[in-house]
């Protein structure tokens, strides 16, 4: 695809991301970091800081980089990719909502200093994803229970346990 439509063309840019998002599954994460990473920059450069696609590699690199326990800079393009896909596609599309489940996942994770992460902004976004989810994909769907447990997690981070069992048990 390279060779055929060139290195900025979506299509090509897609093809990087879902080769990376294979990689990362293979927990091949340097060489999935090393191709979001270019996809990424060629994205801004050739489709805009804005566009769908530069903002799905954005996701993409900050979901490998809090796998690989790079939680500061996950943390930082999980929360643009946000930012950016509220802008554009408002915030009840499963693309957003997707950014707000992944952002949410990543402040629950231990930080320097910190046992727990930050689970009262994870437990707002996790709240506002299980919500959005539930009310898009419907209760039992599976990206709703990721949701479900995500937002579990962040009540336990915090004590709530009531209401976290309660959710485990959906």
């Amino acid at each position: 695809r390279m060779a055929r439509l060139g290195p900025g063309h979506a299509v090509t840019l897609a093809s990087m991301t879902n080769l990376a998002f294979a990689l990362s599954a293979l927990g091949e994460l340097g060489e999935a970091e090393g191709l979001l990473r270019t996809a990424l920059s060629t994205s801004e450069q050739n489709l805009g800081k804005e566009h769908p696609q530069t903002l799905l590699c954005m996701s993409s690199l900050g979901a490998v980089l809090h796998q690989g326990g790079h939680l500061d800079q996950a943390e930082l393009l999980l929360r643009r990719a946000l930012k950016g896909r509220t802008a554009r596609l408002g915030t009840t599309h499963l693309d957003t909502l997707s950014a707000v489940h992944s952002l949410a996942a990543c402040l629950l994770a231990p930080r320097r200093g910190r046992a727990t992460g930050m689970p009262a902004e994870a437990e707002s976004l996790a709240r506002c994803a299980f919500s959005g989810r539930s009310a898009a994909l419907g209760e039992w769907h599976p990206l709703t229970l990721a949701s479900a447990a995500c937002l579990a997690d962040a009540l336990q981070a915090q004590q709530k346990l009531d209401e976290s069992e309660k959710l485990r048990r959906i």
